[in-house]
């Protein structure tokens, strides 16, 4: 689903940050395709291009545990506290995003890469077939660990 730049989900969102501290001079570009991305307008001070508190986060133990937490989530809809931040998340029926990760690929498309098999062994490393595959490419893509 490709989204207007004038869309409510984007307001929403970043009241949402607002609401959440989340402070960042940082604005959503590629709006009107699936490849979104981050932008600042002008110099920053190091360090000072965001800043997320905890609280704001979803947290787990383990990448499989915050997939099925970002899951939760989603399914509750609008009445999930986390609805305006995936809202703006790429979905599996978005043209290109998602669907450009190997873990998505062909396997003739995966059969045509000259790498000695380094890709299908990291898509084949990286599977969690009890996983939805949302949820996991989302966590994947879109996650810091710390330990």
């Amino acid at each position: 689903m490709l989204l207007s730049s004038s869309s409510a989900i984007f307001t929403d969102f970043y009241s949402w940050c607002d609401s959440r501290g989340i402070i960042t001079p940082l604005q959503i570009t590629g709006i009107d395709t699936p490849y979104r991305y981050m932008t600042c307008d002008k110099p920053q001070d190091p360090g000072s291009i965001l800043g997320i508190p905890l609280t704001a986060c979803q947290t787990a133990d383990t990448p499989e545990q915050l997939a099925e937490q970002l899951l939760f989530e989603r399914n509750q809809g609008s009445k999930s506290e986390y609805a305006p931040y995936l809202n703006v998340l790429p979905t599996l029926e978005d043209d290109g995003a998602l669907q450009d990760m190997p873990r998505f690929w062909s396997s003739s498309r995966l059969d045509a890469i000259t790498d000695s098999g380094m890709v299908q062994s990291r898509v084949e490393r990286d599977a969690r077939p009890r996983l939805d595959p949302w949820a996991h490419a989302i966590v994947s893509s879109r996650s810091n660990y710390l330990n």
